[in-house]
Order: structure tokens, then C-alpha cells, then sequence
């Protein structure tokens, strides 16, 4: 089971998974919320790629922590869960901001996923200058990526996490543009996301995928905004 953990930086992230300073989950087991219960199981790994900030993490660790069982609560046939950090999205190597960055380079210039290849090649040639890896940003890759920003809006607009906190005419504003315009505001909107909510500032992308998944009920193993979690996919 996957669950979103909010934390500054990848870098940040990993320095954590090597010291012995991780998260403890004994006061609530995510799984079957039974205290006690959670213990850390080492961690995995998977590649991370952000062009933009030229970003290369061949071997990204994960935290994963075992359930042993011991509530009656358990929602998931999962028996373990991974702390994977909010700027990310499941089973993508490529980080939230660039793939909203590049289906709205998409959508502003009205262009094919060909001709935004070329354009991405040219805007990330310093990470490709760094790290030499050419096949990062291609065709498929980026029709992916506007399908999971297609189902991430479509999420948002058919749920109630926000209604609290966004007024009756931020929400009309998503119904007021069709197609690919509507994508782009949603687009627009989550980018420059501002909010203050229970005494907290929560801005930019990862601070509204990351209040959403809050909203939706945390105890109730809520779904990621952006991508879908192992324990979503069926």
C-alpha cells in the first residue's frame, strides 16, 4: 500500500531513509490502525527523473513499514505500506510539476506530442548535458502523462475534499471552460494553488494533491490525486 508523505525535497527524503531518524507508526498502524502493530521493513527502490531541475535518482529508496496484523480495522489485503514522498507519482518516474508543466507547454501552444517532444528536449538540455539519458521524454510518456492530469480532474470535479475550503465561484470557474481549455485551467490553478486551511499555508502542486489526499479521510486509506496508488489498482 502506498501512502503520500509530505516532506520538502527528494533530497530531504532520502537523507531521512539513511539515518536512523524515520517515521514511527506505533502509536497507529496505517493498515489496520492497531497501536504497536507497524514496523519498518527496509525499503525498496525505483528511479526518479525530473529534466527540469536536472534530477537523476537511479536508485530512489523508499520507506516500507510491515503490519503484523494485530487490529481488527484492516481495509486493505496489503500487508505492507510505503511512504512515498508527495511530489511523485505511483509507478512514474517523473515527478507532478514537470508532467503539469509539460501537457500545459502542450496545451498553451496548441501542439502535437511530437512537436512537444522537441520542445522539451530544448528546454531540459542542461539535464541532458548532465546525465546523458535520451530517452526520458517521448511520445508515449507524455500522452501518459495528460491521461493521468484527464483523471486527476475528473477526480477533483466529481469529489467533496475541496468544497470546504474553495468558494462557489472558484468551483463554477472549472465549469465554465470545455475541453482542453478546462484541462489548462486546472491545470493553471494547481500550479499556482494557494490556500490557508487549519492555520497552515499550503501552496504550488504537491500542496494540493497533498491536501486533497488529506481531506478525503487519511484513516480511510483515501486515493492519490494525481495517479493511482497499488492499493487502488484493480
Amino acid at each position: 500500500m502506498q501512502v503520500a508523505w509530505k516532506v520538502a525535497s527528494l533530497n530531504q527524503y532520502q537523507i531521512m531513509v539513511k539515518s536512523e531518524n524515520i517515521p514511527d507508526f506505533s502509536d497507529r498502524c496505517l493498515i489496520c490502525n492497531a497501536k504497536d502493530c507497524a514496523t519498518y521493513n527496509g525499503s525498496y527502490t525505483r528511479s526518479v527523473i525530473d529534466p527540469l531541475n536536472n534530477i537523476f535518482f537511479h536508485y530512489f529508496e523508499i520507506l516500507q513499514y510491515l503490519c503484523h496484523g494485530k487490529g481488527s480495522n484492516k481495509f486493505t489485503h496489503h500487508v505492507t505500506f510505503t511512504l512515498l514522498p508527495y511530489m511523485l507519482i505511483p509507478y512514474h518516474r517523473l515527478p507532478l510539476f514537470f508532467i503539469l508543466y509539460a501537457i500545459k507547454v502542450k496545451l498553451e501552444n496548441k501542439i502535437s506530442y511530437l512537436d512537444l517532444v522537441t520542445k522539451l528536449n530544448l528546454d531540459c538540455r542542461e539535464y541532458y548535458k548532465a546525465f546523458d539519458y535520451s530517452d526520458i521524454i517521448s511520445v508515449n510518456a507524455l500522452f501518459f502523462c495528460k491521461t493521468i492530469i484527464d483523471s486527476a480532474f475528473n477526480r477533483f470535479i466529481g469529489g467533496d475534499a475541496f468544497k470546504s475550503i474553495l468558494t462557489h465561484s472558484e468551483n463554477q470557474k472549472f465549469f465554465e471552460h470545455y475541453d482542453d481549455d478546462r484541462l489548462l485551467y486546472f491545470i493553471n490553478f494547481v500550479i499556482n494553488f494557494k490556500c490557508e486551511y487549519n492555520n497552515q499555508t499550503f501552496t504550488g502542486a504537491c500542496d494540493f494533491a497533498w491536501l486533497f489526499y488529506q481531506l478525503s479521510g487519511i484513516e480511510y486509506n483515501p486515493p492519490f490525486l494525481f495517479g493511482r496508488a497499488s492499493q487502488q489498482r484493480f
